[in-house]
C-alpha cells in the first residue's frame, strides 16, 4: 500500500464520544465507493444509520460485516470535567499517531461540523509528524460516500447490542484516556 484514505466521523452517547474511522487503500476507493451506493434504497442520497429503519440497519451492518474493511473506533469517555469536544480532541490525537504508526502516505476526510473545524484542524496540525505525509480535508457527507461507512460503524459500537453483533469481528474499538 503506497497511500490511503482515513474517513472519520463521530457518534455520541451519554458520556461517550466515538470517533469512527475506515481505512482504504487508495487504489480500492473508487470500487469501494460503487458498493457503498448499492446499500442504498431507492431515492436515498445518503446513508445515514440512524435515520434508517431496522431492516435497513441489519442489511447495511450484515453487508459490512462481509466486507474486509480496516475500521476501528476511537471510544473516548467524558464527563463533566472532560467534555466531548476534549474528548473529540484525543480521539483526533491518537487517531493521527495511529495511522502515521502504518508508516503510509495518508490523507483523512473528516466530516464537516460547522463551527467546529478549526480545533480538529489545530489538533491535527499539532499531533502529526512530518513523516510520513498526513494531509487531511473536512467534507460534507454528500461529498464523498466512503464518509458513510464511519457513520454506520461508530453508530452501531455506540448502539452495543444486536448491532455491534452485526457488524462481527470487522471493527477494532481503542479506548482512549
Amino acid at each position: 500500500m503506497s497511500e490511503q484514505f482515513a474517513f472519520v466521523d463521530e457518534s455520541l452517547r451519554p458520556g461517550r464520544y466515538l470517533l469512527g474511522c475506515v481505512v482504504v487503500e487508495a487504489s480500492d476507493a473508487g470500487p469501494t465507493r460503487r458498493d457503498v451506493r448499492k446499500l442504498l434504497l431507492p431515492n436515498e442520497r445518503r446513508l445515514h444509520i440512524r435515520k434508517s429503519d431496522r431492516p435497513q440497519r441489519l442489511r447495511i451492518l450484515s453487508t459490512l460485516a462481509e466486507w474486509d474493511l480496516d475500521a476501528r473506533v476511537y471510544e473516548c469517555r467524558h464527563r463533566e470535567s472532560v467534555g466531548a469536544e476534549k474528548a473529540r480532541q484525543l480521539g483526533v490525537e491518537r487517531l493521527v499517531s495511529d495511522l502515521q504508526a502504518t508508516g503510509i502516505d495518508t490523507t483523512v476526510y473528516i466530516e464537516r461540523r460547522e463551527g467546529a473545524d478549526d480545533r480538529d484542524r489545530s489538533t491535527i496540525i499539532r499531533a502529526r509528524r512530518r513523516r510520513p505525509p498526513l494531509d487531511f480535508h473536512h467534507l460534507r457527507p454528500q461529498d464523498d460516500p466512503l464518509l458513510w461507512l464511519p457513520d454506520c460503524i461508530a453508530w452501531a459500537v455506540g448502539a452495543g447490542g444486536e448491532w455491534r453483533r452485526a457488524l462481527g469481528d470487522n471493527v477494532t474499538v481503542v479506548e482512549v484516556a
